[in-house]
């Protein structure tokens, strides 16, 4: 057998040397244009600063970012010591990149420019009893009505969705509300259906992603997000590193059983034991917004006094719950008290575990700040004054369409025009 001769090897080497090349070129460039994205843009010298290299070498990067459309000079100059710099900015017209959030009572979707300025944002309604072939109808739908009309390529959709995943692989492993919802291939499926990469992410990540790039996390670049939603979250943000675990599947705390003696004894429904026996409750079922909701129509059902209608609208339509906490409707505050003592214990339990300086309470939509008090004194008396630091507790100010909005980050965050797009 013939032993590899000089110039086989050299080539071989060449041609790893060059793929290394390649991949090093691309990941320059996408960390530009990620430099890029901060409010105002960045001039050359600051990308180059941030970088940690000189402005001769990122010159040809951004030249080429400039010539094939990415980038843009801001028309804003900013003024200072030495020459004037001019930020540059991402093109609006470059491409375009969807963000959807699957839940149980709503799918989300939103698209945004390659300066993520939004274009549209759309939810679908999703019937309480809906399988998982009627969820996912509903969501292609979406997103094939989300692409009509559009303004510049489509470079990629980022998904968040309840329960475990399997992030490297984009499957959905398993979603307790969703009885048939087992071991679902998100990423394939949209990349079929949309022809673009995709990524997938739970969704109490993306909340803490969305919190991160556009909410309160903006000034604070470690905090703990506790999401309230259909389900109920924990995420760990770390000088703006994600912590989503080993499998990514870090925070889903909703099996956490909450000691029954702190809750309120108005909230106790007829069919539960008295709270003050000190047995566990689910936080999903105290906390969550489907939680909340479910036991605000049983105490309603069994003949407690109340302004609101016990319809099955109940459960979806969350201004007449916010209209009635705020005139002092006795049945959702007490509801809502049992859910931010559960809250409140839940943020001094992952205080003292993690020790953060902030903690940011995201979900229960118009109703997170009326109670955002009641969530911080609770914690504070679960925590010793001289073992653990107090962490500022805050409520949430995004919107509707959070999730979405962090999965299109994360999304853009790891996109680049060069870049084997999330492969894996």
């Amino acid at each position: 057998m013939k032993s590899p001769t000089k110039r086989t090897i050299s080539g071989k080497n060449q041609k790893e040397e060059m793929s290394i090349k390649r991949d090093v070129m691309a990941r320059q460039e996408s960390q530009i244009i990620r430099l890029t994205r901060y409010p105002g843009g960045m001039s050359r010298a600051q990308i180059a600063k941030s970088m940690q290299m000189s402005p001769s070498a990122i010159a040809p990067y951004i030249d080429r970012l400039l010539r094939e459309g990415y980038l843009e000079e801001a028309e804003n100059i900013v003024k200072g010591p030495g020459r004037p710099r001019t930020p540059l900015i991402p093109r609006k017209q470059a491409g375009c990149f969807i963000g959807a959030e699957i839940s149980l009572r709503f799918i989300r979707i939103l698209r945004v420019d390659f300066a993520q300025n939004i274009e549209i944002q759309t939810r679908y309604e999703v019937g309480p009893d809906c399988r998982k072939d009627e969820i996912l109808a509903i969501f292609l739908k979406g997103l094939k009505e989300s692409i009509r009309d559009l303004n510049s390529p489509l470079l990629g959709c980022g998904i968040g969705v309840n329960g475990a995943i399997d992030p490297k692989n984009g499957i959905s492993l398993y979603w307790k509300e969703v009885p048939d919802w087992k071991d679902v291939p998100l990423k394939k499926m949209v990349e079929d259906t949309l022809n673009v990469p995709a990524l997938l992410e739970s969704n109490n990540h993306c909340l803490a992603l969305s919190e991160f790039w556009y909410g309160e996390g903006k000034e604070h670049p470690t905090f703990l997000c506790v999401s309230a939603r259909m389900t109920v979250g924990a995420t760990l943000v770390v000088d703006g590193q994600l912590w989503n675990g080993h499998h990514g599947n870090s925070g889903l705390i909703g099996s956490w059983e909450v000691p029954s003696q702190i809750l309120p004894q108005e909230a106790q429904l007829e069919s539960e034991r008295p709270f003050q026996e000190n047995y566990g409750i689910p936080l999903l079922q105290i906390a969550s917004t489907k939680g909340i909701l479910s036991r605000i129509r049983t105490a309603i059902d069994s003949g407690h006094q109340s302004i609101l209608n016990p319809s099955p609208r109940l459960l979806f339509d969350f201004l007449p719950i916010h209209d009635a906490y705020q005139e002092g409707d006795a049945v959702v505050q007490s509801q809502f008290q049992a859910a931010a003592r559960a809250l409140g214990w839940t943020v001094g339990e992952l205080s003292k575990l993690f020790d953060v300086p902030v903690v940011i309470v995201s979900g229960l939509r118009l109703i997170g700040p009326l109670i955002i008090d009641e969530i911080q004194n609770f914690a504070y008396e679960s925590l010793d004054p001289n073992l653990h630091a107090r962490p500022t507790i805050l409520a949430s100010s995004l919107f509707e369409f959070a999730s979405a909005q962090g999965a299109v980050g994360l999304l853009i965050h790891n996109w680049g025009p060069r870049l084997p797009q999330f492969s894996g």
